[in-house]
């Protein structure tokens, strides 16, 4: 999942055909998303009962290593042409 809809997921917020589309499927986040969510965190000046939640979460989801298969998947779940997720 990107940032995006990670955030959303982990706020409980994600509808439409993404979320049916997600039914199932085990999560995946970038280290470059595990990044962002906690950069999130600190920029808002979260508290730590807040900080805590959503290390809990992220803690259930595998995080993807860098590497160049790892670029090269997130760029093609991201490009608006080649979305893995539309498929």
């Amino acid at each position: 999942m990107d940032t995006d809809v990670s955030s959303l997921t982990h706020k409980g917020r994600l509808t439409g055909p993404l979320a049916t589309r997600l039914i199932g499927r085990r999560p995946l986040i970038t280290f470059v998303t595990l990044g962002e969510l906690t950069q999130w965190a600190e920029i808002r000046n979260w508290g730590g009962p807040r900080r805590q939640e959503l290390a809990d979460w992220i803690s259930a989801i595998p995080v993807l290593p860098a590497d160049e298969a790892v670029a090269a998947t997130s760029q093609r779940a991201a490009s608006p042409t080649t979305c893995l997720l539309r498929r």
